[in-house]
């Protein structure tokens, strides 16, 4: 029983790896490029990188589902429900990506000056850097709880 758990643990915390995966590899990325698109004012890139990260958030529902299946099956994990928190945040994550998909698109006519293009920049990169360290903490849970406290 105990194996059981383990191995469902296990298995739902390789998904949540590949959810967040998912949704940084594709959905972040494309808002980056979105960004970068409205720095330099290329309006048509913006409207085909929304369709992309619409899209992707719709592909990505089905995984969130699949994790939240896993964990509510492995009734005896001990951290069933911070693990369901971390999903829904993550899914919430990729929610938050498409309504900013929409806003860049409405500011695509917008024209921004240098400290505007600095502080998107600066920002995208806070971003990636907090997504890597969300990652990197997710990964480490099954090896070593304590090292993946340490690394968020």
């Amino acid at each position: 029983m105990a194996e059981e758990h383990t191995r469902l643990e296990i298995k739902a915390l390789d998904i949540l790896n590949d959810y967040i995966r998912d949704v940084y590899n594709r959905l972040i990325k494309k808002l980056a490029l979105m960004v970068e698109s409205l720095i330099s004012g290329d309006q048509a890139e913006i409207e085909k990188e929304l369709e992309n990260v619409l899209r992707i958030e719709t592909e990505s529902i089905d995984i969130k589902n699949e994790v939240l299946d896993i964990i509510s099956e492995a009734e005896g994990m001990i951290h069933r429900g911070d693990l369901m928190r971390l999903v829904l945040l993550v899914a919430q994550l990729a929610d938050c990506s498409t309504g900013l998909g929409y806003r860049i698109q409405a500011a695509s006519t917008w024209k921004p000056d240098s400290e505007s293009k600095n502080k998107m920049t600066s920002m995208m990169d806070n971003v990636n850097k907090s997504i890597k360290l969300v990652r990197e903490a997710i990964f480490l849970l099954p090896q070593n709880a304590g090292k993946s406290i340490n690394a968020a």
